[in-house]
């Protein structure tokens, strides 16, 4: 982690009341601590982007055209994910094309690697801001993963360093194991 991130950490930690360990350990499971990735020249939010998602919000033609452009698919993992950001944010901008709602909702971003489509529930007024705020910086993209952990009840397990139950709760049952490892 940069100094710049850790810096950031701890401001965020102590707004949330969270043990700032805590809170970079968690920062480093999601995202090693990488905050951007160059992309033609720009900084961009680190993102993956969810075929399996993207099937699930479109319906119709779009659906059809997302599958048969290899963007959408009806199960996770089947396809493995780019290994460069440059290719998963060309992905997305494919899936835009679609429908461009959907396929920015339709990724994870930034150090918490938080899905676009909880913009609503963590207090944003547009999907649009919540993009804004992963494009403005650590700070930015710190808040949203803490946001998440309010919206969710798992700003305690991060507190007390409950790994297992905030790998669960965050990443679902089936990183739970893997999460509290990190």
């Amino acid at each position: 982690m940069t100094p710049e991130t850790l810096s950031a950490v701890r401001t965020k930690a102590a707004g949330y009341d969270v043990p700032a360990g805590n809170l970079a350990a968690m920062v480093e499971a999601e995202s090693a601590g990488k905050v951007f990735a160059e992309v033609n020249g720009q900084k961009r939010p680190l993102i993956l982007f969810e075929p399996h998602i993207l099937y699930r919000r479109l319906k119709g033609d779009e659906r059809d055209r997302a599958v048969a452009a290899g963007l959408a698919d009806s199960s996770q993992g089947k396809r493995p994910y780019p290994k460069t950001q440059a290719e998963r944010w060309e992905q997305i901008e494919k899936a835009a094309l679609i429908n461009a709602d959907e396929a920015y909702q339709s990724a994870s971003y930034g150090v918490g690697q938080v899905m676009g489509y909880h913009w609503k529930a963590l207090g944003f007024e547009s999907l649009q801001a919540f993009l804004d705020m992963m494009f403005s910086g650590v700070e930015g993209q710190i808040d949203v993963m803490l946001r998440y952990c309010r919206v969710n009840h798992l700003i305690d397990d991060l507190r007390a360093g409950r790994w297992l139950s905030l790998g669960r709760g965050y990443n679902g049952p089936k990183y739970a194991q893997s999460y509290a490892t990190k």
